[in-house]
């Protein structure tokens, strides 16, 4: 567990574990992470209300499955992920770092970094460009300083806040 984590109640695990998690998480309520694999969270992410993580997997053919196996694959939410409340995290998935997945989504497969991902099952829909700042949601429903500070850094402004560790290449 890393420093700075918030991890609103309720919250639960398949074991606690096999679950990783990175500097400055923040977690909204109902996080669910079945960590039958290792589940990896970087730093800097951010998870809405009722976000499920699920690394495990059953059989397909129905007599294995009425006896009960269980396998698994692991999750990697890379670092300044954003995940949107609902979403829907499935085995074996790595989200890249600097991704959003929309509000209810269901992502079945990897996303690259920089990548906005919506819908079931996710699909991306567009590369986010860190040099560019124009055509944020609502700027004027931020707070003041943030508002300032957008304004004050302009179009040159740091792919990473500083304090936080570039991503390596």
């Amino acid at each position: 567990m890393g420093e700075g984590v918030r991890i609103r109640p309720p919250f639960a695990v398949d074991y606690g574990w096999n679950l990783h998690v990175g500097d400055r998480l923040f977690a909204n309520f109902g996080l669910t992470a079945l960590d039958t694999c290792e589940i990896r969270i970087g730093d800097d992410v951010q998870i809405g209300p009722n976000v499920q993580l699920l690394t495990p997997t059953h059989p397909l053919h129905p007599v294995d499955r009425a006896r009960g196996w269980e396998g698994g694959l692991p999750i990697t939410i890379e670092d300044n992920v954003w995940l949107g409340g609902g979403a829907i995290v499935m085995p074996g998935v790595t989200i890249g770092r600097d991704s959003v997945i929309g509000a209810g989504a269901v992502v079945t497969r990897d996303v690259p970094p920089l990548s906005v991902a919506v819908g079931s099952p996710a699909r991306v829909i567009r590369t986010i460009d860190p040099a560019e700042r124009s055509g944020q949601f609502a700027l004027e429903n931020y707070p003041a300083a943030y508002r300032e500070q957008v304004a004050a850094e302009g179009p040159e402004a740091p792919v990473r806040p500083s304090g936080h560790a570039e991503a390596s290449a």
